[in-house]
């Protein structure tokens, strides 16, 4: 695995270097778009603002199976477990030890020899005291002092009366609160609590009856200085009271369930206390379970748009160097996502399935236009169908038709040959739609009525044919001017005589040229067939190859009558006029602003072959050792692909063999068969098809085509030489 991982980490290097930073960070800005979109699939605000009795806004249908509890029923059987359970309260350890401790401090500051200082300790130590007891203590506090055990006495006996509590609960008390100790739990009366700091008022009826003939100042004194040392000895433990209260509380609640598809409230539908009690369940659980999906779906879908760069460029590696291959799939990749989220978003404002929300048509009808290579486009419609999962609304059977959508681009492309064929793709498209309608009301909703019915498949075969209409008249139109695409639309336009005015202008300024660049068309369309590629785009490239010559025909053989201008001319004249025409051509392509691959043709078409004619007259004159070779060559490039290295053999085979044709009494269908082999081998031990991969296989179908057309076309020519030589003989 590792191994495996390490290959593919590698070939990703190569190909950022092979092809740019560029096509990647295009693809990182959409996927950030994307990662938003999911993001906010998950957060979009709800408004469950209602109160009972308000019409709902909305229809809102659950889009998962969960179970919930009924708050407003959690909250009444709450309150009765808070009422009927007592409070409970825990004794404070080694109290009786505490008390002694700060009876000793307090003895001891009444024990300070100068009355100043007394005083200011006695503030300072935080001690309250009445005015009458205050003054008491103050005369008899030596007196006091020796006082320890009947203090200790006191404690003892306030202890065993009453409980001294930190604090009462809120909420009141029916009878009693329980106590744990050592012994067990016990309930104590309300009678037997009394609060902390107490009251001197508790304190002075048991001083009172311990020391009846105490002096009642004393006694008072006594108690006052209990009120100021005494501190709780029961301390309220709600933890515990919370944990039963808890545990009572799961015994008797009972959780309810929603079912995935199950219609929670319908637009203009009264709210119950029920109704309104699912609508805040819902919306919790969503809300409990949207960070972990979000932070999940994101890791997912980036490893996803990884895995479609990466795809892209296995599947074709040339088409991904081409800019505007990859930004047409950047727009259909967030297009597609910014439906999904869309049909999320307005999911219940229409009463139909999710699916007939979501435009995928428009892509499948579109991208395989657009991009020219079925295979990719099916693979990259199904990347961007694997998005759906990462949105809230997914569900199997819209999932489901997006996929048999995609799937069916695999043989229904092959329809649009016209563009009215449009129309009989919508009709496939929503005959698909049409059938997953009634999927999903199977599926999903059993209550359906026919408007519910008849509605879905309006839209099932309206969607269709809407996105088959926008196909036709806006997106392909748009896309082919702004990213000038050779459709296979635009190619049939470039291909007509009659509608192309570039191919009429040649045809009246260059007729010789044109009539080799429709000969040569008609070639390349069948060799191309052969060799698996677009008939059409060959086709159109042969006939626009030579559209340079048009500024000067007279300097073809083709178009020339009786006069030859190159006899007045010198070689290097001449051959500058002759390689010039690759130039112009592209040129003049520019201005009426032919697609790119056309001009490759025309640019690509003799690579860097020599111009042999003016080469040797010039030898003849000059000398080999004072002229340079390459001045005599085209300046290229080399034949990139498949195609305009086809158009270099069928070119050169074809003007050879025309050549051949019109000077040689002894032409014969042996003959095309030579020029055809050895202009194939020329070419290749120039290294002209260095550039592209045509193999062997290869070579030899094109070289069955050329020689199965050429000695058609050459039929009569072959048959008139034949009766010429009979009758010779």
């Amino acid at each position: 695995m590792k191994e495996i991982l390490n290959k593919i980490a590698l070939e990703a290097k190569a190909s950022i270097r092979a092809v740019g930073k560029k096509n990647f960070i295009l693809f990182g800005i959409a996927y950030f778009i994307i990662s938003v979109l999911i993001t906010l699939s998950y957060i979009v605000p709800v408004d469950i603002n209602y109160q009972i009795g308000d019409p709902a806004r909305e229809t809102i249908v659950s889009e998962y199976t969960f179970s919930y509890y009924d708050k407003a029923e959690l909250k009444n059987i709450l309150n009765y477990i808070e009422v009927s359970k007592p409070y409970y309260y825990k004794p404070v350890a080694f109290h009786q030890q505490g008390f002694q401790n700060s009876l000793k401090e307090f003895l001891t500051v009444m024990a300070i020899e100068r009355n100043e200082d007394f005083q200011i300790r006695v503030k300072a130590e935080g001690y309250v005291f009445s005015m009458t007891v205050w003054q008491y203590i103050q005369n008899n506090r030596f007196l006091l002092t020796k006082y320890q055990d009947r203090f200790d006495f006191v404690y003892r006996a306030i202890v065993r009366n009453f409980w001294i509590v930190d604090r009462l609960p809120d909420t009141e008390i029916k009878n009693s609160i329980i106590i744990e100790t050592l012994e067990g739990i016990s309930n104590i009366t309300l009678k037997d609590i009394h609060t902390a700091p107490l009251e001197k008022e508790a304190i002075l009826p048991v001083v009172n009856s311990i020391y009846p003939k105490m002096n009642p100042l004393f006694r008072e004194a006594m108690a006052e200085i209990m009120v100021n040392l005494l501190l709780p000895t029961a301390v309220i433990d709600l933890e515990k009271r919370n944990a039963i209260i808890e545990k009572e509380l799961e015994k008797n609640k009972l959780k309810k369930v929603i079912r995935e598809g199950e219609v929670i409230i319908m637009k203009g539908d009264i709210l119950t206390p029920e109704i309104l009690s699912k609508m805040i369940g819902y919306h919790d659980f969503k809300d409990n379970i949207a960070g972990k999906r979000v932070i999940l779906y994101l890791i997912f879908s980036f490893m996803l748009s990884v895995l479609i760069v990466y795809v892209f460029l296995k599947l074709d590696g040339d088409a991904f160097n081409i800019r505007r291959n990859v930004w047409i799939a950047i727009i259909f990749f967030i297009m597609a996502n910014l439906s999904y989220y869309m049909a999320y978003v307005t999911r219940n404002y229409f009463a139909i399935p999710i699916f007939l929300l979501i435009p995928v048509i428009l892509s499948a009808i579109n991208l395989p236009v657009l991009l020219r290579n079925p295979r990719l486009s099916v693979f990259l419609l199904l990347m961007f169908d694997m998005f759906y999962i990462f949105y809230p609304s997914f569900h199997i059977v819209a999932f489901l038709n997006l996929l048999v959508i995609t799937l069916s681009v695999a043989f229904s492309h092959r329809l649009l040959r016209y563009r009215t064929d449009f129309f009989f793709q919508g009709l496939l498209f929503g005959f698909i739609e049409f059938i997953f309608v009634l999927f999903a009301y199977y599926d999903r909703y059993s209550n359906i009525t026919g408007y519910d019915l008849g509605l879905s498949i309006l839209f099932a075969f309206g969607n269709s044919f809407t996105c088959a209409i926008v196909s036709l008249g806006v997106v392909i139109p748009l896309f082919e001017k702004v990213f000038n695409i050779p459709t296979r639309f635009r190619l049939l336009e470039l291909s007509n005589p009659s509608t192309s005015p570039l191919l009429k202008k040649l045809k009246f300024e260059a007729p010789g040229t044109y009539n080799h660049s429709m000969l040569l068309g008609d070639l390349m369309e069948e060799a191309a067939d052969q060799l698996g590629i677009d008939p059409l785009m060959a086709k159109v490239g042969g006939y626009y190859h030579d559209i340079g010559k048009m500024d000067n025909p007279n300097y073809f053989i083709e178009n020339q009558d009786l006069k030859n201008p190159h006899e007045d001319l010198k070689p290097t004249i001449s051959v500058s006029v002759i390689k010039a025409h690759v130039r112009e051509g592209v040129e003049i392509a520019q201005k009426y602003g032919l697609p790119g691959e056309i001009i490759d043709f025309i640019r690509e078409h003799h690579g860097t072959t020599m111009i042999s004619y003016f080469y040797h007259q010039a030898a003849g004159l000059y000398g080999d050792q004072n002229i340079n070779q390459e001045d005599y060559e085209y300046p290229g490039p080399l034949p990139h692909n498949k195609y305009t290295a086809l158009l270099q053999i069928v070119d050169t085979v074809e003007a050879t063999t025309r050549a051949y044709a019109q000077n040689n009494d002894r032409f014969s269908t042996n003959t095309i068969h030579e020029i055809i082999d050895d202009s194939i081998k020329k070419r290749m031990d120039e290294g002209q098809f260095a550039n592209c991969d045509l193999t062997m296989r290869e070579f030899d179908l094109v070289k069955q085509s050329i020689f199965k057309n050429l000695s058609s076309y050459y039929h009569r020519r072959i048959e008139y030489l034949k009766k010429k030589d009979k009758n010779g003989d």
